[in-house]
């Protein structure tokens, strides 16, 4: 019910954000929606167009203090690509399309090596399949490079990475 109550609020955010974007002539963001620390998707759903105002993904984003949202597209793009964070930030990815997604950080489940990289001492992941408008939430607390893909989207090139600073 909290994580409802928290959605709810930032969906609200979200539409005053876009409404004050769109009267004031400026380009309307990217909606995304910000989680908490689990590394599973949440089981209760958010609304497709929940949006934390300091957290709107761009082609060059940086970290945030809170945390990061990457978008997962149906033109199999992770937005952004490329991502610096500090130690300890938790990224939340967002599926803005229709069609299923993964993020996945394992090198067993990679057709190409490549595709999945972790630093020394750091963890695989997979998110498992991730529906429209859900969420998934991963904590980094080891630093160094990471690649990730999306499993059935690998072989269209859906592969992102972050660097995480010590």
């Amino acid at each position: 019910m909290r994580e409802l109550t928290r959605s709810f609020r930032l969906y609200l955010a979200a539409t005053l954000l876009l409404v004050g974007c769109s009267s004031s002539g400026g380009s309307s963001p990217t909606a995304t929606a910000g989680a908490g620390a689990a590394t599973k998707p949440p089981a209760v759903a958010s609304p497709s167009a929940a949006a934390s105002p300091s957290a709107v993904a761009s082609p060059s984003a940086s970290a945030v203090a809170q945390g990061q949202t990457v978008n997962m597209t149906d033109t199999y793009q992770f937005q952004p690509a490329t991502l610096t964070v500090p130690r300890g930030t938790t990224v939340t990815w967002m599926n803005t399309g229709q069609q299923q997604h993964t993020v996945t950080d394992d090198p067993a489940k990679a057709a190409n090596p490549a595709d999945a990289q972790l630093p020394s001492g750091a963890q695989p992941w997979d998110s498992g399949f991730i529906d429209a408008g859900k969420t998934f939430t991963h904590t980094f607390d080891t630093p160094g490079a990471y690649t990730y893909f999306c499993m059935p989207h690998e072989a269209l090139g859906m592969v992102a990475r972050i660097t995480v600073s010590g």
